[in-house]
């Protein structure tokens, strides 16, 4: 699969202070990766660089497969700091706006007025009218903003924190807008967010930070079989226990390890089993139920 992100050691440091510390990630065409982090791990400065926007002190970025910043930064939309919207204007007068400034080459065409308002209508703001930008709460700027970055129909999309500010239903209307761009329009997509359990929503792979270091990287796959709720049984009889348990639930989510049987998921079934086991005539000595949640898995690797 195509690489549309990939950086090797990428580095910067302001004065003695190193922001992103030799970082190298990897993101694949159609991904959506999550880059995750406590605030002050260098995700935003991360970004910065891969858009040009920084100069890093060590290390490269490679885009699109080694083309040009200049003709990749053109397939690029992005949202790392609100842009200085037109206050006095409406949500579609700002997007006619800004559709001037990201055409690709030296005379874009303008966009219709109907692609604007689909943009608009894709991240929520259909109900805005003729309301002044200016006048606009943080989560509706935080929404036109992403519609900006959709402006020129981009390959890939960088956001950092694109759900910040946003109520329950800003959130979900933006996470819908990520989806429909990543399964509809083939769009990948580079992703911060500190809303653990939202980006778990979306993301296909993450990218973890912590105090500039990429700490691990792990696609969603990885993670679900790491945060599998399980049950554990020390049993006196593991193979017999097996065959009863396999004849109650999918044989692939049983795990026999000498004495010890692990059950992933079903952990609402925990007493059946037991009690199923025992009136068999297997003896069961221990029952243990591992919960795991994905924001617990994160807070391991970064620290609390």
């Amino acid at each position: 699969m195509e690489t549309i992100l990939q950086t090797n050691g990428l580095t910067k440091k302001y004065g003695k202070k190193t922001v992103v510390d030799h970082v190298s990630v990897n993101v694949r065409r159609g991904d959506i990766y999550g880059l995750i982090g406590k605030n002050g791990a260098g995700k935003t400065t991360f970004m910065r660089m891969v858009l040009g926007f920084a100069v890093p002190n060590e290390g490269t970025v490679e885009l699109f497969g080694g083309e040009p910043q200049r003709i990749a930064g053109q397939k690029i939309g992005s949202l790392i700091e609100a842009p200085a919207f037109y206050g006095n204007c409406s949500a579609l007068e700002n997007l006619r706006y800004f559709s001037l400034l990201s055409g690709r080459g030296e005379a874009p065409e303008p966009v219709s007025d109907e692609r604007l308002e689909a943009l608009i209508e894709m991240v929520g703001l259909s109900d805005a009218g003729k309301k002044k930008v200016g006048n606009f709460s943080l989560g509706m700027k935080q929404r036109l903003g992403l519609a900006i970055a959709m402006l020129g129909d981009p390959e890939f999309l960088i956001l950092d924190e694109p759900v910040n500010g946003l109520d329950p239903a800003g959130i979900r209307d933006v996470r819908d807008a990520i989806r429909r761009l990543n399964h509809e329009s083939g769009v990948t997509i580079l992703i911060s967010s500190h809303l653990l359990d939202e980006l778990a929503k979306v993301a296909t792979k993450y990218g973890i930070l912590n105090e500039g270091k990429l700490v691990e990287e792990i696609t969603t796959e990885e993670l679900e079989a790491l945060c599998r709720h399980n049950v554990t049984l020390i049993v006196d009889d593991p193979e017999k226990a097996r065959q009863i348990l396999a004849g109650m639930i999918p044989a692939e989510d049983i795990a026999v390890e000498q004495h010890k049987i692990t059950v992933f998921s079903h952990t609402d079934e925990a007493a059946v089993f037991n009690r199923r086991l025992v009136e068999s005539g297997v003896d069961v000595y221990e029952l243990t139920t591992h919960t795991r949640g994905v924001e617990d898995f994160f807070i391991e690797r970064i620290g609390g």
